[in-house]
């Protein structure tokens, strides 16, 4: 019997996460799904892993990564940025970006103090009417504090399976969704943002298909005053209803 010595070799932050892409692409996987894959490495080191996605991306392989790490951000095709309670505040390429949230130069090194002036943005009040208004609702119908957590699965699951975000809404689906204010909000966004005009053109790779659209224009994110109006609209009466009925439950408590 042969004895053949080997050593452990402690690996670097960099070199692990490298190993687990080259783990990954072992299946030959079309799409990367990353979380902060440049957190704490050095700029050499977030340097070279941002260079290497760049490389797969080029091979005709989709990379959507979630970083905090801007100093080399101009690899990125497209890049989403996002606000307080999670809305979209920009998706587009970087250096148009810049000009997007009116930085003082198209110098790159301005990147990071677009954080900063996320920071100092607010809540639109629409929203935080419809979503008080709803918890008032709730509140007028439930005893105490555990009932009310127990019923948030209740209302949240149609609010994220009707809000037209996870998958097209057709048939009843569509009507439905006309009942929740998150098809609502979701629609005042995207016509504020203009989300149809963010649909990326699609780039043929030689021996590579084009790969498929992220999603297609929508009649629901036109972004026309009459649409944005329509959608207010709609999220005031859900105020007025939602409050209407919390009033006329509470009165009942009252009496009885």
């Amino acid at each position: 019997m042969t004895v053949i010595p080997f050593a452990l070799v402690r690996l670097s932050g960099g070199q692990r996460k490298r190993v687990s892409i080259a783990v990954e692409l072992l299946a030959d996987p079309k799409l990367f799904f990353l979380d902060e894959p440049t957190s704490g490495l050095d700029p050499g080191l977030d340097k070279e892993m941002m260079q290497l996605l760049r490389e797969l991306a080029n091979q005709g392989r989709t990379i959507v990564l979630v970083t905090h790490a801007t100093s080399n951000i101009e690899v990125c095709d497209r890049i989403a940025f996002m606000g307080r309670g999670g809305q979209l505040c920009y998706f587009g390429p970087p250096q148009e970006a810049m000009d997007f949230f009116e930085m003082p130069s198209q110098d790159l090194k301005y990147f990071s103090d677009i954080y900063i002036k996320l920071d100092q943005g607010k809540t639109p009040a629409q929203v935080e009417e419809n979503v008080i208004s709803l918890g008032l609702m709730v509140s007028a119908f439930v005893d105490n504090e555990t009932e009310a957590n127990n019923s948030l699965t209740l209302i949240l699951l149609p609010q994220i399976i009707l809000s037209g975000v996870l998958f097209k809404l057709e048939g009843l689906a569509s009507k439905l969704s006309w009942l929740t204010i998150s098809r609502w909000s979701v629609g005042a966004y995207g016509t504020l943002a203009n989300v149809n005009a963010m649909v990326p053109q699609q780039t043929p790779i030689p021996g590579f298909e084009p790969p498929p659209l992220p999603f297609e224009p929508t009649a629901v994110y036109e972004s026309t005053m009459e649409n944005l109006s329509f959608n207010w609209g709609i999220l005031c009466l859900h105020t007025i209803v939602y409050l209407a009925i919390a009033l006329w439950n509470q009165k009942r408590k009252d009496i009885f």
